[in-house]
């Protein structure tokens, strides 16, 4: 992180925003668990989440695939893959607002926050 911050690629700000939701999502997540495991229903929660999991994991997975034969049976390539990494930002460059494109980034986010 030190040689990071040096070069201008550590975002201070980002990085206390993750901490401050880290923190607020532990404690509401912790009053839940509790609430539910005081309700009896902890165990049918975690069932559901778990199969909503695999669920979106396979629809994704199902939509790749599709998109692959589509294009085979079609005879045309498959578009490139969306670059997934961000260019380095410089030294004054404020870091854009992040917002929530994908299934899977919805995905991430729920596993995360529960």
């Amino acid at each position: 992180v030190f040689a990071h911050a040096r070069r201008g690629g550590v975002d201070y700000r980002m990085g206390a925003v993750l901490v401050a939701g880290g923190i607020i999502g532990t404690g509401i997540g912790a009053v839940l668990f509790r609430l539910l495991q005081q309700l009896g229903q902890i165990d049918v929660v975690i069932n559901l989440l778990y199969v909503a999991l695999l669920g979106s994991i396979g629809t994704i997975m199902a939509r790749e695939s599709w998109q692959a034969l589509k294009a085979q049976k079609a005879g045309t390539p498959l578009p490139p893959a969306r670059r997934r990494h961000h260019q380095q930002p410089s030294r004054n460059a404020r870091t854009p607002a992040m917002g929530i494109k994908t299934l899977c980034d919805l995905q991430i986010l729920w596993t995360v926050a529960l």
